[in-house]
Formats: C-alpha cells, sequence, structure tokens
C-alpha cells in the first residue's frame, strides 16, 4: 500500500510543473500576440498620418498659389515689379515657402523669391521631414 500512495501523491507533483509550463507559454505567447498588434496599430497609423499630412499640404499649397495668383493680377498687369517682389518676399517669411516665383505666358520669370531652408520652421513637431514635402504648386493668372 505504501507503494500505491507514493505513486499517487507523486502524480499531483509532476502535473503541478508542467501546467505552469503551460501557462507561462501561454502568457509569453499573449503577451507577443499583444505586442505584435501594437506595433501594426503603429504602423497603420503613422502611415495614416503621413498620408493625412501630405494630403493637407498639396492642399493648402494649391490654395495659397491660387492666392497668391489673384494677389498679383492687378500687379502684374501694371508690370509693377517691385510690388511683386515685396509682396513674394513678404510671403515667403509668413507662410514658410521655400521658393515662390511669377513666370510669364512664355516662362520668362517675372517676380522671384527664395527663402532659406534653415529658416523654415513648422508650428508643430512633425513626425515626417519637411524636406519630404515638396511639391510644385501653379495658379494661373486669369483676366476677368
Amino acid at each position: 500500500m505504501t507503494k500505491k500512495s507514493d505513486t499517487v501523491a507523486e502524480q499531483p507533483s509532476q502535473r503541478g510543473p508542467s501546467l505552469t509550463r503551460v501557462s507561462t507559454k501561454f502568457t509569453v505567447a499573449g503577451c507577443l500576440l499583444l505586442v505584435l498588434a501594437m506595433c501594426a496599430f503603429w504602423l497603420i497609423s503613422s502611415y495614416s498620418n503621413r498620408n493625412l499630412l501630405q494630403q493637407q499640404a498639396d492642399r493648402l499649397g494649391q490654395a495659397l498659389a491660387e492666392q497668391t495668383a489673384m494677389q498679383l493680377t492687378e500687379l502684374v498687369l501694371a508690370n509693377d515689379l517691385i510690388s511683386m517682389n515685396v509682396a513674394l518676399n513678404s510671403l515667403i517669411e509668413v507662410a514658410g515657402i521655400q521658393r515662390i516665383s511669377v513666370l510669364s505666358v512664355d516662362d520668362a520669370v517675372l517676380a522671384d523669391a527664395q527663402g532659406h531652408i534653415e529658416a523654415i520652421r513648422p508650428l508643430v513637431p512633425l513626425p515626417i521631414p519637411i524636406a519630404s514635402i515638396r511639391a510644385e504648386y501653379e495658379a494661373p493668372i486669369t483676366l476677368d
């Protein structure tokens, strides 16, 4: 009888370590799955934010080009080059634009202003560098 009681006593103790190993493996697997899900969420949200910032920059650039064209229409018609340069320089200082040009119909430069890349600082820190948001926007000056 002592042998039976010894074997019965050994069986629960053998199951105990195997259950703790399984629970440890399950816990580690769950934690790894959670970390993987968090990384996937971070990648998706960062990609989405980058695309959203790019779309906003494109819309702002096109709107700024159209407003500048409307503002400079009278100056182009009067051929007032000094006033055009003053308007373009003030726009570069305020809006954080790297370069802006006014071209004639035959692609001759009427007025040009260029800012320094160091002077362009965003108001809100961006997760992407400003150098990657380079684009060219055009707006015609029309006579109504």
